[in-house]
């Protein structure tokens, strides 16, 4: 899924908008 062409930051930002997410749905 992570591409070289991709910016570090974007997919750092990126994995924690998915833990985020993942963590607040497993908190419902």
């Amino acid at each position: 899924m992570e591409r070289s062409s991709t910016p570090p930051v974007a997919v750092s930002s990126g994995r924690a908008a998915y833990k985020e997410h993942v963590y607040h749905n497993a908190q419902t």
